[in-house]
């Protein structure tokens, strides 16, 4: 098997299904009372590896459709049943990362950190290894990038244009969710930013 193909516990999977237990309605734990905290633990790290896999491959798939089918493959990527947003970004951070480079050990949430455009592939790579050798969690990664972020104020003003692209996007999502909510859906939602050499704000109205 090729080095950059990991298992993703498909047998177990089967074997969660042949039992009733998982579904495309979810996983259905009524008879959860016999469970030991063991099995409930292995399901978990079964569902987060799985988790993990199908974001990348679902980046990768975007990624082909859109290189080989071109405008066509839009189409065919609402099969995700995501929001374009959400399609966006799985595609951004595959791109970003590609197989060759993403570590098996770490959660697609460490590699979608470090998938910012101004942190140079060599650096990127540096973290990663440091974030697995040292068993690094996504909020102590986060810190690493924040403290490389302070050293380096230019790069603020250089990616903010993505941040901006960034902030709309969630203030789209923020809407959808509030309106869901039961709020009008004449609202407006603004987020303001600011850091060191940026300061913009950016508002979310009616569709």
């Amino acid at each position: 098997m090729s080095t950059d193909l990991v298992p993703l516990g498909a047998e177990r999977l089967v074997q969660l299904e042949v039992a009733r237990l998982l579904s495309r309605l979810g996983l259905d734990l009524s008879s959860g009372h016999r469970m030991t905290y063991e099995q409930y633990a292995s399901i978990g790290a079964l569902l987060g590896g799985v988790t993990t896999g199908i974001r990348w491959a679902a980046g990768d798939w975007l990624i082909f459709g859109e290189e080989v089918f071109g405008e066509k493959a839009a189409d065919a990527s609402e099969l995700l049943g995501m929001s374009p947003e959400g399609r966006m970004e799985l595609a951004r951070v595959a791109r970003a990362i590609p197989r060759s480079k993403r570590r098996a050990g770490l959660s697609w949430g460490h590699h979608r950190l470090l998938a910012a455009r101004w942190i140079e592939p060599p650096t990127r790579e540096g973290l990663l290894d440091e974030a697995e050798r040292s068993g690094w969690n996504v909020r102590e990664l986060e810190a690493a990038v924040r403290e490389l972020r302070a050293l380096e104020p230019s790069l603020h003003v250089e990616d903010a244009n993505g941040c901006e692209e960034l902030a709309e996007s969630a203030g789209r999502d923020l809407r959808e969710q509030l309106i869901l909510c039961g709020f009008e859906p004449d609202i407006t939602v603004k987020i303001e930013l600011a850091a060191p050499g940026i300061s913009f704000t950016t508002a979310v109205g009616p569709a």
